[in-house]
């Protein structure tokens, strides 16, 4: 596998993984060929690109399938695609049984060969996203100004480290994006203590909250390309720039 590998995960849902993911991996297209890895049953990053559901990847992890079989191309863009499907919901029981489990993905991914690899994780702490913090070199760690969702980050923050400590000596430190962030009060305090707290883990890029973002997702365009001069395309392509210079 070469080139950089970005685990974007959440411990929480409803914080814009997915919709990150999408962009970002759209950005980094334009400076080379990227793989998108869709490892949510949900299939919400495949779905925004307009492409169907499908549950071949973890037949790859089980070294039942080659993991490049299942690549999707997506038409005009140097962008491949590895649908999720709702098989994915299986995993956690299926792949318990798979000694060193939380290798499969890094081992499924060593013979494909992008500029860089974007792997979109469901939420919460399972077998699939300890297995895309083990295959990555970057954690991104979406997070909406708000105090809810602020109280799972710490969760998130740890697993990672535990995994770059215990078994991806080459996962940087994660980085937190404030991601779908209003226009209130509340989330600029919120915002503020973020960054006080945690530094430069923070992100100077954050995504707004936009109607436009909606409507790309309906128009399975990422938004980058749909409105390219609103701000949440231009801060996509502030975040690729920042987490991959």
């Amino acid at each position: 596998m070469s080139g950089s590998t970005v685990a974007v995960w959440s411990s929480k849902g409803g914080v814009g993984k997915s919709v990150t993911a999408v962009n970002l991996a759209a950005v980094l297209a334009e400076r080379g060929r990227v793989l998108l890895v869709d490892l949510d049953a949900q299939a919400s990053a495949s779905r925004a690109l307009g492409i169907a559901p499908a549950d071949g990847l973890l037949d790859a992890l089980r070294g039942e399938a080659d993991l490049v079989e299942l690549v999707v191309a997506i038409e005009g863009l140097a962008l491949d695609v590895v649908p999720g499907g709702p098989g994915l919901a299986r995993a956690e029981r299926l792949l318990a049984a798979e000694a060193g489990a939380e290798t499969l993905l890094r081992t499924a991914l060593e013979g494909v060969r992008y500029s860089a690899v974007v792997l979109d994780c469901p939420p919460g702490v399972s077998t699939l996203s300890v297995g895309a913090l083990v295959a990555a070199t970057l954690h991104l760690a979406p997070v909406v100004p708000d105090p809810l969702a602020v109280s799972g980050l710490g969760d998130a923050l740890a697993v990672a480290d535990a995994v770059r400590s215990r078994l991806n000596a080459k996962l940087s430190p994660s980085r937190v994006l404030l991601s779908r962030v209003p226009r209130t009060r509340a989330a600029r305090l919120t915002s503020e203590g973020l960054r006080e707290r945690l530094g430069g883990s923070v992100l100077s890029a954050e995504v707004p909250e936009r109607a436009v973002v909606v409507e790309s997702i309906a128009r399975r365009v990422p938004v980058v390309f749909y409105a390219p001069e609103s701000s949440p395309a231009l801060a996509f392509r502030a975040l690729a720039q920042e987490v991959l210079p």
